[in-house]
């Protein structure tokens, strides 16, 4: 469409009175990044990535630690162990195990809890998880924070039916070239010819080049359809002469 465009332009389409169907095309034209530019991966993604890494350091931490201190049994720490052990197990045990959404349920709940609970805190520092726990309530807070920007973002993004903005494009080159056609009938005194030719050379370069790639991709399905076949073949050959 780009194409058509640069092409009618160049030719003065108010002098071939063809402007208004000119200028429809020019105001669908913005349509077209829609279909050519899709949206990649969002910034956030890596972020929230290197924040999930630093998570796993820090469960990998935490859980270290409850086996130590169990294993330990220290007497000096007994009610601290009675009090936080239970605990620690319930929201930490196998978490490691869990997917992304049951993993961060745990460890919001555990972060609520431990905030309102005055002796698990005093018990935590005592038993050495005071700073792997600020540090998971950090990381989780952060987490959740570039969650909501990039649902915001990704939701505002422009949305429209790819299928109806083809169909709105497509009409309104036709419609174009349905304008040219009628023109070159009913203006005589006008020379539409050079803008004909240039319009048609255009339109069998771009068939040749989509041609050209469909030949090569059913090319490329032959080749590896011949692979499968030759690895198959190779394949009996070899069970064949192994019995």
């Amino acid at each position: 469409m780009k194409g058509v465009i640069r092409i009618v332009e160049k030719h003065n389409p108010s002098l071939l009175k063809i402007l208004g169907f000119y200028n429809r095309l020019l105001e669908l034209e913005p349509q077209l990044d829609g279909l050519t530019v899709k949206y990649g991966k969002h910034a956030i993604s890596k972020e929230l990535s290197d924040l999930r890494v630093e998570r796993h350091g820090l469960l990998l931490a935490i859980t270290g630690q409850i086996h130590s201190v169990e294993n330990a049994n220290l007497k000096a720490h007994e009610n601290e162990l009675r009090y936080a052990l239970p605990v620690l197990k319930r929201f930490f045990t196998d978490i490691l195990r869990k997917n992304e959404k049951d993993k961060s349920e745990r460890i919001e709940q555990f972060i609520r809890f431990a905030k309102t609970d005055t002796v698990l805190n005093a018990a935590l520092k005592t038993l050495g998880f005071e700073l792997y726990v600020a540090e998971l309530a950090e990381i989780t807070d952060k987490m959740r924070q570039k969650h909501i920007t990039r649902t915001e973002e990704i939701s505002a993004r422009p949305k429209m039916n790819t299928v109806e903005r083809v169909a709105m494009l497509n009409e309104s080159v036709i419609r174009l070239f349905q304008a040219i056609e009628l023109g070159a009938i009913e203006n005589p005194d006008l020379d539409f010819q050079p803008l004909i030719s240039e319009l048609n050379v255009w339109i069998s370069y771009y068939h040749t080049l989509v041609k050209s790639r469909q030949t090569r991709s059913a090319n490329k399905t032959e080749m590896d359809e011949l692979e499968i076949k030759k690895a198959a073949a190779m394949s009996d050959k070899t069970s064949a002469t192994a019995l």
